[in-house]
C-alpha cells in the first residue's frame, strides 16, 4: 500500500488560506475532498503510525524521543526530496495524524481559543516555515539526521537520544546549523558534545554549543563542509577548545556588551534578560 498525500495545489491552497480556513482546525477532524488526495511513491509501513504515535503526546523528552522513533520507523527509505515535500507532511498533520497534533498540542483543541489565538497556534505547529520547528517534520529530520542505521536494519540511537535529552539542541543548537540535514556533521557535533559535556563544555554548556555552530557554519562559508566525514567535524571543534572553553552565560555575555555601549547597570540588566526571553520563546520541538 502506498501513502496518500495532498496534491500540491491543495497544499499550496492550505498555506495561502490558512486565516480564512481557521474554523476548519476546530472540528475533531479536518475535512478534506477526496479530489485533494493521490498516492504518493512511498510504502506505508506501519498501519498503525497514527494509534502508536497518540500513545506518547506527552511534552516530556523521553515521550517526544519515542513519537519520533515511530514516525522515522514508519517512513525508514524516504529519500531526502521525499522527505522535504510539504504535502506530505500537511497531509500527515491534517488527516492521519491531526488527532496525535491536537493531543500532543492541546491548545489546538481548545474551542475557547480566539481565531487569532488558533491562527497562530496552527500556523505554529502545521506550517512552520523553519523545518525543525515543524511537529512532524521537524520529530523525523531530528532522527533522520543523528540515527546510525545498523548492518541488521535496526538502528542506533545513542545520538538521537541525547540530542532529544537537550531540547535546545535540536531547536536553537543543531536546528541552527545550515548543515543539520547532514548526518555526518550532526554526529560529530553530536559526539563532540557527548565526549565533553561533563569536561570543558560546562558550565554554560549551552552557549558553549550555540558557539560551537557558528563555528561550523563560518567554516562552511570557506569549505565544503558537506564532504568531512564525522570525525572532521569533531575534531575541528576541538581545534577550537581555546575560544570554546572561556565562554559565559548568555546573559551576562549579553549584559557586559550593553554596559559597553554605555547602558546603565540596570538598563543593562533589564535588557539582558529581555533578551534571553525573546530568544528562548517557543524552545519546543
Amino acid at each position: 500500500m502506498k501513502q496518500k498525500v495532498f496534491t500540491k495545489r491543495f497544499a499550496e491552497e492550505l498555506v495561502a488560506n490558512l486565516q480564512g480556513n481557521i474554523a476548519l482546525y476546530r472540528n475533531d477532524v479536518f475535512e478534506v475532498s477526496p479530489e485533494n488526495i493521490v498516492e504518493s511513491n512511498v510504502d506505508v509501513i506501519n498501519e498503525h503510525l497514527a494509534e502508536d504515535m497518540e500513545a506518547h503526546t506527552s511534552s516530556v523528552a523521553r515521550e517526544e524521543f519515542e513519537a519520533a522513533k515511530i514516525l522515522f520507523e514508519a517512513f525508514p527509505n524516504l529519500t531526502p526530496l521525499q522527505a522535504s515535500h510539504k504535502p506530505f507532511w500537511l497531509y500527515l498533520a491534517h488527516v492521519e495524524l491531526y488527532h496525535y497534533m491536537r493531543l500532543r498540542w492541546p491548545i489546538l483543541a481548545n474551542n475557547d481559543l480566539s481565531d487569532e489565538d488558533l491562527y497562530k497556534a496552527v500556523k505554529q505547529h502545521f506550517f512552520n516555515p523553519s523545518v525543525i520547528r515543524n511537529q512532524l517534520e521537524g520529530l523525523y529530520w531530528l532522527v533522520r539526521c543523528s540515527v546510525i542505521p545498523k548492518k541488521d536494519g535496526t538502528y542506533d540511537y545513542t545520538y538521537t537520544e541525547f540530542l532529544f535529552s537537550r531540547r535546545k539542541l535540536g531547536n536553537r543548537g543543531i536546528g541552527a546549523s545550515i548543515y543539520f540535514r547532514n548526518p555526518k556533521v550532526v554526529r560529530g557535533m553530536l559526539r563532540f558534545y557527548m565526549d565533553y559535556e561533563n569536561g570543558f563544555l560546562t558550565p554554560h554548556f549551552e552557549e558553549k554549543t550555540d558557539y560551537c555552530i557558528q563555528l561550523i557554519n563560518q567554516k562552511g562559508a570557506v569549505s565544503e563542509i558537506s564532504l568531512w566525514e564525522e570525525e572532521d567535524i569533531y575534531q575541528f571543534l576541538l581545534s577550537h577548545r581555546s575560544e570554546i572553553e572561556p565562554i559565559i552565560d548568555r546573559k551576562e555575555q549579553k549584559k557586559r556588551d550593553l554596559l559597553a555601549q554605555g547602558l546603565s547597570e540596570a538598563d543593562a540588566e533589564a535588557a539582558a534578560q529581555k533578551a534571553i526571553e525573546i530568544e528562548d520563546e517557543d524552545t519546543e520541538i
